[in-house]
């Protein structure tokens, strides 16, 4: 075995002072190897895809991806969404992480858990995530219980998740998800609704019929809204009976299996098992039938009907 004693090995300026191992060759280390050590505001300005150093700044060992990312933490990733792997803590997380996102479908964790939805990248922001969907004749959410209208669960009528748009399913995403989508994005606790005459994303505004948002901090014990203000008709002037009639008068979830309405019998029942926040029983119910269209309605129970409604969260 041979043995070479140096102190400085450097390259030389014709290899831009370069020391390589050739290729089918190991640099073997029976001893400590020490990477280099930089801070934040030090580390090398480099195009050299691979390079390693300690960030003492961050205090994690970091490596150059090259292009946008740059310096990234070995073992760690950016979070946008991408992926069940990629999922993010809240909804805003999204853009933060790529701000060329666009509209469709991102994993979202709910407690800890990571499920698909679909998020508006466009509108007031981006981040606004779909809860309620509806197309018209296809049943609404029918039959769907008080624990599962109530919890974190995706309720979906229809072609759910990556290569279909909500044109494709009905959606009811328990309301326990909607409270913490909305928590874990400090400022926002926000509501958006509209109906339109066919399917149309948050961002297409103006193809929406109407459209209207408001301010909400959670729900009350029987799942009436709490903590409601701000209404803003943002497009066409009549302010959503979900609001005028049903959140006014503190409503609860009304469940073809949990009547709490104010009427004699389950509202729910008479409108195709859908839930609602029945009174007795309804003004703009966004799943309706029973009797009556199949479709969401704004306001009353007459003509004021849609192809299509939608409501996001942020």
């Amino acid at each position: 075995m041979s043995t070479l004693a140096v102190y400085n090995l450097e390259g030389i300026s014709t290899q831009n002072n370069t020391v390589r191992i050739p290729a089918g060759h190991v640099f073997d280390v029976q001893g400590n190897l020490k990477i280099p050590t930089f801070t934040t505001s030090t580390r090398p300005t480099t195009s050299t895809v691979g390079l390693v150093g300690f960030n003492t700044t961050t205090s994690t060992v970091q490596i150059f991806t090259g292009g946008t990312t740059g310096w990234i933490d070995i073992g760690k990733t950016t979070n946008d969404g991408s992926s069940q792997a990629a999922a993010v803590e809240k909804s805003t997380d999204i853009l933060a992480a790529n701000p060329g996102a666009t509209t469709g479908w991102f994993w979202i964790k709910v407690n800890g858990i990571a499920n698909q939805f679909w998020v508006d990248c466009a509108y007031s922001g981006g981040g606004w995530v779909l809860v309620l969907n509806n197309r018209a004749g296809n049943g609404g959410v029918n039959n769907l219980t008080a624990a599962n209208a109530k919890s974190n669960t995706i309720n979906s009528r229809g072609n759910y998740g990556t290569g279909y748009s909500p044109s494709s399913f009905n959606l009811w995403v328990g309301l326990d998800a909607w409270k913490i989508l909305a928590d874990n994005n400090p400022g926002s606790n926000k509501i958006v609704a509209l109906v339109a005459g066919s399917f149309q994303r948050l961002q297409d505004q103006t193809s929406h019929s109407r459209r209207s948002s408001w301010e909400f901090t959670g729900w009350g014990s029987n799942y009436a809204m709490v903590g409601y203000s701000n209404l803003v008709n943002e497009s066409g002037n009549a302010t959503p009976g979900w609001w005028g009639y049903h959140i006014s008068n503190n409503y609860n979830l009304t469940t073809y299996d949990n009547d709490q309405d104010v009427y004699g019998a389950n509202c729910s029942q008479l409108y195709n098992n859908n839930p609602w926040w029945y009174g007795a029983c309804w003004d703009g119910n966004f799943f309706a039938g029973g009797g009556y269209q199949d479709a969401p309605y704004w306001t009353g129970s007459g003509s004021d009907y849609y192809s299509y409604g939608a409501a996001y969260v942020k």
